[in-house]
């Protein structure tokens, strides 16, 4: 049969082993001599690791000038002239041999010291270096340093647009500073908060970021997630946090009081007086601290914000869509909706059209953050928050402070936050004409 028309069978396993240098059968065929067993009729290729036997040829097909046979040759041939890989990683010992220096030398120059380093023993080194291929093992150097080269960013959930934006600002600053990001997602559960805590302490990392906002002084798991963050500090962690903390820490934040104010005088400006507020979780520190600035702009401009107006609600979709049904139904009057953040405003729109209100017509929505890549219909109303900044700084900061004794000073730093006027915020509809529009669909 013409080698063309042959199917070649990588399938059927063949028994192998490795003589002098060759891989032979162990079945077929004459017996070599050098091996001391057959090599078979066929030969051996290697698929996804693992040899398989191809073309089955017979003791005639052997003696034949058929193609298979050449190409089975040749390619056991490239086998057997293929080096010996070495699995041994490259030692700082071996780099300073061959540069005639010793491994302290080697140590410093790849640690950027100059100091008493000769311009040509620096070549000498970087040059051994390049040759041997080799690489700082960062396990080792975190012995000595008892710090890993990586920094933890805490936060709520990195699929949320927020954090997904902040964590990108952190990572272009680590990676021009040969630092690693873990992200750790506590999902706003304490109990896991805890875990991540006790192991980022037994990792010694270089420091953490607290990117989301942190547990209230009054919930349940808040001294033992306190505890922890005092151990941290007291181990030579560095600790920084870019969201609001009832904990004693570096802050650099926003001003989340100043943030509610400015939403709420936007909407005041266009006229409104029935202004309610979505607020997130009540277990976290930057929802109460912008329910306590909704609050506190509302009296300033001689308003009353009634219990009714205020409803707390959860972060996923499915909770704020039902605290917006919950505050629209139980509050009719309402003209206006401040929301703690950009997705629970977009969930304030979307149950203001369940329930046939026309968003800005019927009702004006606010919200904050300014989330890119999360579009709405109408353009959203909101107070940007600079998030990529935000990383950036921080990771800065920390970084910048993480060599030292003392590291970041506790004090609280604000980033300037600002209103950005699009299309949700129009004047107060007429009441009597549009509060009968709400009902049960």
């Amino acid at each position: 049969m013409a080698y063309s028309q042959q199917q070649a069978s990588f399938t059927a396993s063949s028994p192998l082993r490795k003589r002098h240098g060759r891989v032979v059968r162990r079945a077929g065929g004459h017996r070599d001599a050098r091996a001391g067993r057959r090599p078979g009729a066929g030969c051996a290729l290697m698929l996804g690791g693992t040899f398989r036997s191809s073309f089955p040829l017979s003791a005639s097909h052997e003696r034949s000038s058929d193609p298979r046979r050449g190409f089975c040759n040749r390619l056991q041939k490239t086998f057997s002239d293929m080096p010996a890989v070495k699995h041994e990683a490259v030692s700082i010992l071996e780099v300073a041999r061959l540069a005639g220096v010793s491994s302290a030398t080697v140590s410093r120059v790849l640690a950027g010291q100059r100091r008493h380093i000769a311009p040509e023993t620096r070549a000498r080194v970087l040059a051994a270096v390049a040759k041997l291929d080799y690489t700082p093992n960062a396990l080792a150097r975190s012995l000595s340093t008892r710090r890993f080269p990586v920094l933890a960013a805490i936060l709520h959930d990195i699929a949320d647009p927020y954090f997904g934006e902040m964590t990108r600002g952190v990572e272009s600053v680590t990676a021009e500073h040969d630092h690693l990001v873990m992200v750790c997602n506590w999902l706003r559960d304490p109990h896991r908060l805890i875990r991540y805590l006790k192991l980022l302490r037994s990792m010694r990392v270089a420091g953490v970021l607290f990117c989301g906002s942190g547990l209230v002084s009054d919930d349940p798991s808040f001294p033992e997630v306190a505890r922890l963050v005092v151990l941290l500090r007291r181990d030579g962690t560095r600790l920084l946090a870019l969201s609001a903390q009832a904990i004693e820490m570096p802050v650099l934040t926003i001003d989340n009081r100043k943030a509610a104010r400015l939403a709420v005088d936007h909407l005041v400006g266009r006229g409104h007086r029935r202004i309610g507020h979505l607020a997130g979780p009540p277990m976290l520190m930057t929802a109460r601290l912008r329910a306590e600035g909704y609050a506190d702009a509302m009296r300033a401009h001689g308003l009353d914000p009634r219990p009714e107006w205020l409803e707390w609600c959860g972060v996923d979709p499915g909770e704020t869509y039902e605290g917006g049904l919950r505050l629209l139904r139980r509050a009719p009057e309402l003209t206006a909706i401040f929301a703690t953040d950009d997705q629970t405003a977009l969930a304030v729109m979307t149950a203001a059209g369940h329930l046939g209100l026309d968003v800005p017509a019927a009702l004006s929505v606010v919200g904050i953050d300014d989330v890119p890549r999360l579009p709405s219909r109408p353009a959203l109303t909101t107070v940007a928050i600079p998030m990529r900044r935000l990383g950036e700084e921080g990771a800065r900061l920390i970084l910048r402070h993480a060599g030292t004794r003392n590291g970041v000073k506790p004090t609280v730093r604000y980033v300037p936050v600002r209103l950005i006027e699009r299309d949700t915020v129009a004047g107060p509809r007429d009441q009597t004409s549009e509060a009968g529009r709400l009902g049960t669909p």
